[in-house]
């Protein structure tokens, strides 16, 4: 197979894809200023900064992960219809990346605009935590149909690219793989606590806000896991597979990562005399057991998806 080069099948889908970031971190920061806008001059702006950026902050990283890896895909599958067509077409990319981004910022913020305005049952626990799910797949509908949309629109002929080393398609799947599973914790993680919330009450409710951080570092670190094992191998592998891969491996991570979190929580209560020092260094062992589990687990994944691959049908 010839070397990956400059050139290669994956130059229009990384430009529009790092297009897609730049449109995403726009939509992001005018979102923010629109929130933060309406508690300008607030004598509580300090505990609604408090309160709203680690969400914020959180959701833009996650939006921009999850968009640059839908652009990317629905723009080689674009390219792959008409690969003496689409060559390095700068404004092709753009249009791929940014139709995708803004078109989602858009849509979702209008939709989520009329149904809080004409449905106040849903200004709720519950109802924030189905909206939530909803406005998301919402989001990556409207940015998968730009992304197409925009791929189509600015077509330039050139020669035929290269096709990629198996290395960096197998990058890319476990790219997709971690980006699937973190949105996968982050629907889960940020939903439960909004159902729950009779049960567990407000205090949980507003752990919520951590949820795309939480679900962004757990994804990365079983992506690097699951690329350990998903490299070694000699042939490109359908990506549809390391989705499915992660959609698999999801609930054993929500447990996986529950028991984490009980054990910290009783590390934290045991050592709750011994002061500052005890503490964080239940902190560092939990956070080492963590990383170790979650990476492990990922590895496992990778060896089974490569395994199953490999088999003769």
């Amino acid at each position: 197979m010839p070397q990956s080069s400059p050139r290669d099948t994956f130059a229009f889908p990384l430009a529009a894809a790092l297009w897609a970031v730049a449109g995403s971190f726009a939509a992001s920061l005018v979102n923010t200023g629109i929130t933060l806008g309406r508690y300008m001059g607030d004598s509580a702006m300090p505990d609604v900064l408090r309160d709203l950026l680690p969400g914020l902050v959180g959701q833009s990283l996650l939006g921009a992960a999850l968009m640059a890896v839908l652009v990317f895909v629905v723009a080689t599958r674009r390219q792959r219809r008409a690969p003496e067509r689409i060559g390095h077409g700068h404004g092709a990319a753009a249009a791929t990346g940014l139709l995708a981004a803004f078109g989602a910022w858009v849509a979702v913020s209008l939709v989520s605009a009329l149904a809080y305005s004409f449905i106040p049952a849903l200004q709720s626990p519950i109802g924030f935590a189905v909206v939530g799910v909803a406005m998301s797949l919402l989001h990556v509908a409207v940015a998968a149909l730009g992304a197409s949309v925009g791929a189509a629109l600015v077509l330039k002929p050139g020669t035929t690219p290269m096709p990629a080393t198996p290395s960096r398609h197998a990058w890319a799947g476990a790219a997709i793989f971690g980006t699937v599973l973190a949105f996968g914790i982050d629907l889960v993680s940020g939903a439960l606590p909004g159902l729950l919330h009779d049960t567990l009450g407000s205090g949980m409710f507003a752990t919520a806000q951590w949820s795309p951080l939480l679900a962004l570092l757990v994804g990365a670190n079983v992506a690097l896991g699951y690329a350990w094992r998903r490299r070694r191998a000699e042939t490109t592998l359908a990506w549809s597979g390391d989705a499915w891969a992660a959609l698999a491996v999801l609930p054993i991570t929500l447990v996986l990562g529950a028991g984490i979190g009980v054990l910290g929580v009783a590390l934290a209560y045991l050592m709750g005399d011994g002061g500052l020092p005890a503490l964080m260094l239940a902190g560092t062992v939990v956070l080492l057991l963590a990383g170790i589990a979650f990476g492990a687990l990922g590895a496992l994944a990778g060896l089974l998806r490569t395994r199953r691959e490999a088999r003769p049908r």
